[in-house]
């Protein structure tokens, strides 16, 4: 059976900041990103794409977002859901805001700060 190639689609960056925090979830060595910047920045749609390219890039790579609140968190979810590839390439939890790459075993976490004892655990990746 053939290899098949998945690709991403991702949205392009409006400013040359929010370039920048994409490329963070990519560099060696990055374990965090606090990213507190003004409203209409970017910043959700800067790191989910990030976190997308990530998670295809990094095996066994573990992502949190963390929102202030839930329908925050389920806009992340949702953003990050629409730039990965389809199933059977991911897979998406949708009450747990979660989804999966069974491929690379990648995941990716969505948290809102609703319920702050959810956002204790495992190590991530970013």
């Amino acid at each position: 059976m053939a290899e098949q190639v998945v690709g991403l689609e991702l949205p392009a960056c409006h400013s040359k900041k929010q370039q920048m925090l994409q490329e963070f979830f990519i560099q060696d060595g990055i374990e965090e990103i606090w990213a507190p910047c003004a409203t209409k920045f970017g910043k959700t749609m800067g790191a989910c794409s990030g976190i997308a390219v990530a998670m295809l890039h990094k095996p066994l790579g573990h992502y949190k977002v963390i929102a202030p609140i839930y329908s925050q968190a389920e806009i992340s979810y949702n953003y990050a859901k629409e730039m990965l590839p389809p199933a059977p390439y991911s897979k998406s939890v949708d009450g747990k805001l979660k989804i999966i790459l069974p491929h690379t075993g990648a995941k990716l976490d969505c948290y809102h700060s609703n319920d702050p004892v959810a956002l204790e655990g495992h190590a991530i990746d970013g």
